[in-house]
């Protein structure tokens, strides 16, 4: 199963945020538009208009593609769907993880917050979002997510 998120619900009437839909061969747009929309269809049209992610089970012609990887594509009025990483919009107990981190030993000895922490503990009462969304940092390897998700 892949992970398609909906960026830009608000704005779905307006097309695609960041650039529109990928340029993909018509025989893999077409193949991932119909197994996003199936997946969507079988949810009731308030679930519908809300959901933000969804897993995809994907037909063998695309779970094997390449190309299909970050991927946009635009479903009309059932908006924009990107591929992500599995684990976006994942919601996890990060209660280990606060004080398990390696990175917190260093920033201790300089006197700076704990990296994990310091995104719940923040005063962030304008953005909700920002208060409870950890960012992957861009310069850690995506195997890492892997390992320390499972890890404990």
């Amino acid at each position: 199963r892949q992970r398609w998120v909906r960026y830009g619900a608000d704005n779905d009437e307006q097309g695609c945020p960041g650039g529109g839909e990928t340029d993909l061969s018509v025989d893999v747009l077409t193949a991932l538009r119909a197994d996003i929309r199936s997946e969507l269809l079988n949810r009731d049209s308030a679930a519908r208009s809300s959901v933000l992610a969804i897993d995809v089970a994907h037909k063998e012609r695309c779970n094997d593609h390449g190309a299909a990887i970050g991927a946009t594509v635009r479903l009309g009025n059932l908006g924009c769907w990107t591929h992500s990483n599995p684990g976006e919009y994942g919601v996890y107990d990060a209660s280990w993880w606060v004080f398990s981190h390696p990175g917190n030993s260093p920033r201790h000895r300089r006197f700076l917050t704990n990296p994990i922490a310091h995104i719940a503990e923040a005063d962030r009462k304008k953005n909700l979002t920002e208060s409870i969304t950890l960012t992957f940092p861009s310069w850690h390897p995506s195997e890492r997510w892997k390992h320390w998700l499972w890890a404990q």
